[in-house]
This record gives C-alpha cells, sequence and structure tokens, in this order.
C-alpha cells in the first residue's frame, strides 16, 4: 500500500484528486497540508483519516509517506518537488513544471533515478490513446496536417492562474497540454518553427493561437482559450485517409470522417451519444484521464521504477510554452 500526502488541498485537489486518490487500489491518502485552514478543514472532510498540516514542510518532516502529490502555485514547486525527492519520495506533480526553464532543468536534475510524473493526465485519456494507437499502427496513412483545441468555459479564474508570469494564462494552463500531446502522439519529430499570438480579454492572456511546423515538415494549429462559451478538448489528423478526430466528449475510437460521410442512422447514434449528461457536464471530475494517470504513477511508485509522462517531458513543454509567450510578444517566428 502506498502511503500518499497531498500538497496543495485547492479547489482542483479537492474535486480531482482526493475524490480520485480515494477510490484507487493500492494507496492511500495519509496526509494532507495546505496553509489555507478553510482549504485543509474541506480537505479533512474528504480523507478524514488523513493527519492534516498547515504547510509542506511540516507534512514532510513527519514522515511516514511513500509519495506525494503536489498541487501547489507552480513558484512553489522546485522547493517541495525537490525537498520531497531528497527525502526519497515518488511524487506527482501538476503542471506547469515550473515558472522558468532553469527551475525546471532543476527540477529534472533532482529527478534522476526516482519516480516523479508530471501531470499530464490527458495522455491517459481513451480517445487520445485510440487516435494514438490508430497513428502508430499506420491505419491513418500519411498525416497531412495537425489541428486541436482547448477552451474552457469558466469564467473567472483566480490567485497564480491569471498571470504568465506566476504560471497562468492559457498557454500554461491549456497550451501545456496540447504540446506536450503534439509531441507525445508524434515522437522523435520536434517542432521545428512556431508562431503564436495572444489575446487578453480580461486580467490575463485568455486567448493563445498557435501555428508551425514539425522537423518533418508536418504543419499545426492549435487553440486555447479560456472563459470561451465551451468546453472543448479534442484533436484532428488530416490525412490522406480522411479526418481522424478524438474528444475527450467522446472516448470510442471513431474511423474517418470521409467524402462519403456517415451514414443519416451513424450520425443520430452520435447525436444520441452526446447527450449523456456526464459529457455534458464536462467537470474535470467526470474526466476518466486523471483516475489512469494516478494509477500508473501508484504502480510506478510500488516498484520504484521510472514514471511516464517524466518531468523531463513537463520542461519540454515549458520551454515550447516560452518559446510561444516570445513569439507573441515579438510577433516573430520562432525556428529551430
Amino acid at each position: 500500500m502506498i502511503r500518499l500526502g497531498i500538497i496543495g488541498c485547492g479547489h482542483i485537489a479537492r474535486l480531482v484528486h482526493l475524490p480520485a486518490l480515494a477510490r484507487l487500489a493500492g494507496c492511500e491518502v495519509v496526509a494532507v497540508a495546505d496553509p489555507d485552514a478553510e482549504n485543509l478543514a474541506r480537505a479533512g472532510m474528504l480523507a478524514p483519516a488523513a493527519r492534516r498540516y498547515p504547510g509542506w514542510e511540516p507534512l514532510l518532516a513527519a514522515g511516514g509517506l511513500d509519495g506525494v502529490v503536489i498541487c501547489a502555485a507552480p513558484a512553489l514547486n522546485l522547493p517541495i518537488a525537490s525537498a520531497a525527492l531528497k527525502t526519497g519520495l515518488a511524487v506527482y506533480l501538476e503542471k506547469p513544471l515550473a515558472l522558468g526553464v532553469a527551475d525546471g532543468k532543476a527540477l529534472v536534475a533532482a529527478a534522476r533515478g526516482r519516480t516523479a510524473q508530471i501531470g499530464f493526465n490527458f495522455r491517459f485519456n481513451p480517445a487520445f490513446e485510440a487516435l494514438r494507437a490508430q497513428l502508430h499502427s499506420g491505419e491513418t496513412g500519411p498525416v497531412l496536417a495537425v489541428r486541436t483545441r482547448f477552451t474552457s468555459a469558466r469564467q473567472s479564474h483566480a490567485g497564480w492562474k491569471t498571470d504568465p508570469a506566476t504560471g497562468g494564462g492559457a498557454l500554461s494552463m491549456l497550451g501545456s497540454h496540447h504540446l506536450d500531446l503534439l509531441r507525445w502522439l508524434f515522437p522523435g519529430d520536434p517542432v521545428a518553427t512556431l508562431h503564436a499570438r495572444e489575446r487578453s480579454l480580461a486580467n490575463s492572456p485568455d486567448v493563445a493561437m498557435l501555428s508551425g511546423s514539425l522537423a518533418s515538415g508536418l504543419g499545426f494549429q492549435l487553440l486555447f482559450a479560456q472563459r470561451a462559451g465551451l468546453n472543448s478538448n479534442e484533436i484532428e489528423l488530416v490525412t490522406q485517409r480522411g479526418l481522424y478526430r478524438a474528444s475527450t466528449s467522446d472516448p470510442r475510437p471513431r474511423p474517418p470522417e470521409t467524402l462519403a460521410g456517415q451514414s443519416r442512422l451513424e450520425r443520430g447514434r452520435a447525436a444520441l451519444a452526446g447527450l449523456d449528461p456526464r459529457l455534458l457536464l464536462r467537470r474535470p471530475g467526470f474526466e476518466p484521464s486523471f483516475a489512469r494517470a494516478f494509477a500508473a504513477f501508484v504502480a510506478a511508485a510500488s516498484q520504484k521504477q521510472p514514471a511516464s509522462p517524466a518531468l523531463a517531458d513537463g520542461l519540454a513543454a515549458l520551454q515550447l510554452v516560452e518559446i510561444a509567450r516570445q513569439s507573441a510578444a515579438t510577433g516573430k517566428v520562432w525556428q529551430r
């Protein structure tokens, strides 16, 4: 049984991490920490047997843990994760990895030889896994272009999530996930050119539009938007055999869309499937990839093996986010 501590008990930890870990076999949340007394009390209600600490330092000092799940502000990731890794604990670290590339490199070095996983949970979404399998099996044939969209309907963001300087904004909060998925879908084919534009609708860069190409010449277009009118998270592969689409709202592998199109019956079935209330709610708690990512972490921790996605994957995404920000600020196209 892997004994876990949760560091950072804000909204997402209480909505996703604590409930999912409570249902996961092979682990037990035995400690929680947060400097906010209300957050700590609410977390204690979800994990009543867990010890409560007003900060991460006393939690780590108390011992009795095999690993920690860190859901803190990015500025705290380096000191917290480094201290946990130094004591030999397995670490699950929510993205973004760090505030800057230098801190990210320090974390990757600290994690060498340890079990450390970055929170790119969408690698474990069944729809994206199915799309990757279709791509890598050769089913899709040659890919002509890639398009992705990740939007959030949430209309307000608090604290560090509103400022790129503290790890917030659409590029960090949403874009880092799809920049990671791009690397995951096309391993060994790094981003070669990148151009970005950002817009601020409220008090942070809420919209980011990226375009570029991989080393192979494959082009991509990525759109990220906070405060949008809908929640969406999807990837499209434009191929010679049709359009392959994967969306978190529909976990089933789909055949390509072609000129012939779907039959009326197939379109009707798809429409009815879209009425599933679990999909319409689109809350993080209904996203299956979180629990599957935690299960992979617990399995790696129990065997004291490297975890995937690793902190190095978090660093690669962080580097691309910084490149995109520089491109947006200067208007210039970045080239490798």
